[in-house]
């Protein structure tokens, strides 16, 4: 009984990893308050604004904090049979599909996203999803990964959010993670 009790415990432990999320989406204001020096969670900015003045944002936020990912699912599913194509929606699809370790299909809707007011955020993303893509293969190349990010910083260098979560993401890239 406890060798059975064990297995299973042991089995849904591997299918829990193996589906878990290895970005954690929160509000930029959010993260601001979290200790971002020994962090281990790469996390993905969401400006307040963005979330505030989207209805279709705000409602999927909620959502993914709660970590109801099934009713998210039914919820794009629904948005989409309905015809919508807006920018909120290819990034609400684009972060569904990051929960869901769906890293091709986030890269496809993350191009639909067209709103200049996630520019920093659709730049942060391009890298992660194609780093993700990418790993696995045995073209991959460390050293144009420091640069992409790099630039990303360079690019942005009054935000020191983004320093943090880049320094993070230079940190899984140098391990290998």
């Amino acid at each position: 009984m406890k060798i059975k009790i064990i297995m299973t415990i042991t089995i849904l432990g591997c299918f829990y990893s193996c589906t878990t999320s290895k970005y954690t989406i929160m509000k930029h204001s959010q993260i601001q308050s979290q200790d971002l020096d020994n962090s281990l969670v790469n996390y993905i900015p969401l400006e307040d604004e963005l979330v505030e003045k989207s209805a279709v944002l705000d409602s999927s936020y909620k959502l993914i904090s709660a970590k109801k990912y099934l009713t998210l699912d039914s919820y794009v599913t629904r948005l989409q049979e309905s015809g919508a194509n807006s920018s909120d929606f290819y990034l609400v699809k684009t972060l569904f599909d990051i929960t869901q370790l769906n890293y091709s299909q986030a890269q496809k809707s993350l191009a639909k996203v067209n709103d200049n007011g996630c520019k920093l955020l659709k730049n942060l993303l391009t890298i992660d999803l194609n780093y993700e893509i990418e790993r696995t293969e045995s073209t991959f190349n460390y050293k144009a990964y420091l640069q992409r990010y790099q630039h990303l910083i360079d690019t942005y260098p009054d935000n020191n959010v983004l320093r943090k979560i880049v320094a993070i993401r230079l940190r899984y890239l140098r391990y290998k993670y």
